[in-house]
């Protein structure tokens, strides 16, 4: 990708996260289980000779901080975490915690390290981790019962950032998630506060048809939405805020409904990506390749 068009660069972490289960394999959002409480896994992390180390058990887990010294402190985890996925370090100050309430919603935890206490909390759906872990890009939370037409709002979190400045957005639509710097679609603030992310129709519901996929050195995430039944998009948003789309509908013409997108690879020049349930019976498999000049840049109105 062109730096001037999609991508900032970001400096690399120097976060080393460990596991008692030789056979996990993190993924690129850090995790390597399905949601299992009972079966939770050994976690410690570790940055410039301090360690962070989870103790205690589901809905009761707790934070144990290690300093250089030896000295030891405990920090208490919101008891509706069940799992915990993992721990990590955006800087020497800030630890975040990513965990599981349930089977698809995320609770993340950022914890003060000087101060030994959680400094901020927040809910979310596909939540994923930057690869130098100053980033998670997620949808925002919805209630996951008792409720339909979910629009799945793409928001994003900056660990170097204070709470409040990563919830520019305030809504008055009960129950309140309003957590993370919006993203996509593109909306004003006063757009976002407006639209709740529920009881949408779905000739006007925003969904995911992909995972999220960051650039290795997490200056930018790519992912496809599916705007109503016909507009695909694929996606590529930099932390900074700038957002561009290149259409493929084309590929899928008046059966976009059940496509999803996976295999997303980043080329020098591009995105290679493969469109699964393109044809008319769902039968049919795509794989696409966006030039770097099909992407259009998005004008958000509202900075933040």
């Amino acid at each position: 990708m062109n730096a001037g068009k999609l991508a900032v660069l970001i400096g690399l972490g120097l976060c080393v996260t460990t596991s008692s289960m030789a056979d996990v394999t993190p993924d690129q959002s850090g995790y390597g289980k399905l949601f299992d409480p009972e079966d939770q896994r050994s976690i410690s992390s570790q940055l410039e000779g301090s360690v962070a180390k989870l103790v205690g058990s589901p809905n009761n887990f707790k934070v144990n901080l290690i300093d250089a010294r030896g000295a030891q402190r405990t920090v208490v985890l919101p008891s509706l975490i069940a799992q915990v996925n993992n721990i990590v370090w955006p800087s020497a100050r800030r630890i975040a915690v990513i965990g599981m309430v349930n089977g698809s919603g995320y609770m993340v935890a950022v914890i003060d390290v000087p101060q030994a206490r959680v400094l901020d909390t927040f809910l979310g759906y596909e939540v994923t981790l930057s690869p130098n872990k100053a980033f998670v890009v997620f949808v925002k939370y919805f209630q996951p019962y008792g409720v339909s037409g979910q629009e799945d709002r793409v928001r994003m979190y900056d660990f170097s950032r204070p709470a409040i400045q990563n919830r520019p957005v305030k809504s008055s639509f009960p129950p309140q998630f309003e957590d993370g710097i919006p993203v996509y679609p593109v909306l004003t603030v006063d757009q976002e506060a407006a639209r709740p992310n529920i009881e949408r129709p779905d000739s006007d519901a925003y969904n995911m048809a992909s995972a999220f996929k960051w650039s290795d050195d997490s200056s930018h995430v790519l992912f496809v939405s599916l705007h109503g039944e016909h507009e695909l998009a694929l996606v590529s948003a930099i932390p900074s805020g700038q957002v561009a789309v290149a259409d493929l509908s084309p590929t899928c013409g008046t059966h976009c409904l059940w496509v999803r997108a996976a295999n997303v690879s980043i080329l020098d020049h591009g995105v290679a990506l493969d469109l699964e349930g393109t044809g008319k019976f769902l039968g049919k498999n795509e794989h696409v390749t966006v030039r770097e000049e099909e992407f259009s840049s998005l004008d958000r109105r509202d900075k933040h």
